[in-house]
Parts: structure tokens; sequence; C-alpha cells
């Protein structure tokens, strides 16, 4: 290990290989992770036509569904944003009944009160 308080110009040819060669692996593990970052977050984000095309419902039918808060939305505002992982989920979960979807709006209401 170099000491850290020796300048640069200091250093031997060896030293200077070991240097570079920490400072590449440091550079090489961040970008790894900003790609792994990307990704992720990439993959998950979709628009509203993708959205009309995985549920088959019509533009005007999501609308209605983003106004009456009945399907999951990441954004409200343009461009729509959408979590495909948030749709499956809603997907799978069935249509909620009216008294379910009163009582989840209800405590949705009751969290920001608190």
């Amino acid at each position: 290990m170099i000491e850290n308080s020796r300048n640069v110009f200091t250093l031997t040819v060896e030293e200077f290989k070991e240097v570079s060669r920490s400072v590449l692996m440091e550079f090489i593990d961040l970008l790894k992770q900003q790609v792994h970052k990307k990704d992720e977050a990439s993959g998950d984000v979709m628009s509203i036509d993708e959205v009309s095309k995985m549920t088959g419902y019509k533009l005007s039918t999501i609308y209605t569904k983003i106004s009456r808060k009945e399907i999951p939305v990441l954004s409200s505002r343009r461009p729509l944003l959408f979590s495909k992982n948030a749709i499956l989920k809603w997907i799978s979960s069935g249509r909620p009944s009216e008294s379910e979807r009163i009582a989840s709006e209800f405590m949705i209401n009751q969290k920001k009160v608190v």
C-alpha cells in the first residue's frame, strides 16, 4: 500500500501502476452500479400506451381509471408514468369491490391527516 501523503511524481513506476489500477477498478465498479440502477429504473417505468397494450383498455378508460384512482400511477402529470410491477400486481389482484375502494381511500386520507 502506498502512503497517502506522497506526491504523485515521487512514485515508482510500479507504485504508479498500482494506483492507476486501483483507481480504474473503483471507476469500473461505479459505472457498473450506475448501469445496474438505470436498468432497474428504466425497466419498470411504462407509458400510458404500454399500459393500454398490457391491459387491453382504451386510453380513455385508463384516463377515467386514473381520475377515479382505480389504477396505480407513478406521476399524475404529463407524461403519465406507470410502474410495470404495480400494474401487474393491480391486474393480478383483480378489481376491488366498491367497499374496499372506499375503505382504502379513507385509510389514505387518514394517513394524510396524521
